[in-house]
């Protein structure tokens, strides 16, 4: 099962809908290298710095590095996957993630215990 991104949807709503599919990782979008201010009430569309009509399509066998590679490519955007783990500590994925997909990291952050349902 696929979800489909495009500039319609809200920040927050991207967030949530990507909690569902992999319930112990979060999403992070943000503009350039700002990650103080509050996105989640724009769309991606208020929010992309390469205008067009791009689209992004999230599904568990896609790689870490490729879902931030095609925010950047289709939005301009800055994508970034991470997780909670047990005891409350957030995490980003860094470089040494890109090549694992969606669906494997969510089971591993399962087996480790991460918290689940942390999409904020």
């Amino acid at each position: 099962m696929a979800l489909s991104v495009n500039g319609n949807k809200k920040i927050a709503t991207l967030k949530k809908e990507f909690n569902e599919h992999f319930p112990y990782l979060k999403l992070l979008i943000f503009c350039g290298n700002d990650r103080s201010y509050d996105y989640n009430y724009l769309t991606l569309g208020q929010m992309r710095t390469i205008k067009g009509n791009g689209s992004v399509s999230i599904s568990g066998n896609k790689t870490i590095g490729a879902l931030e590679k095609d925010f950047k490519t289709n939005f301009g955007l800055t994508a970034e996957v991470g997780f909670t783990d047990k005891n409350g500590k957030p995490f980003y994925t860094g470089s040494s993630y890109n090549s694992t997909t969606l669906s494997s990291l969510n089971t591993q952050c399962q087996k480790n215990k991460c918290k689940k349902g942390v999409w904020k």
